[in-house]
């Protein structure tokens, strides 16, 4: 299992709602933007996570998870989703 996840938002979230739609235990969205979840977080902070980089919190995603979470971030329609993951061999966006 990827041990060493961070999911972080940059500035320029519009609030659409794509990522909390696909994952609402990571991702929450409200007017005033877009939040990683404090319980996925091993922080336990609730924000864009983008000054503190704190690690998403073990069991929160698997290998194929990891590889569902680039897909989001590819998805974003303004790329404000950014993640920093090791994706073990043999796990490809194709098996999703």
């Amino acid at each position: 299992m990827p041990d060493k996840t961070v999911i972080w938002i940059d500035e320029g979230c519009i609030q659409c709602g794509w990522c909390q739609n696909l994952e609402p235990a990571i991702f929450f969205v409200s007017q005033h933007g877009c939040v990683i979840r404090s319980d996925a977080r091993r922080d336990i902070t609730q924000s864009e996570n983008r000054d503190e980089r704190s690690l998403l919190r073990p069991g929160v995603l698997d290998a194929e998870g990891v590889v569902f979470m680039r897909f989001i971030a590819d998805g974003c329609p303004v790329q404000v989703i950014k993640l920093s993951a090791d994706i073990p061999e043999g796990v490809l966006l194709q098996n999703l």
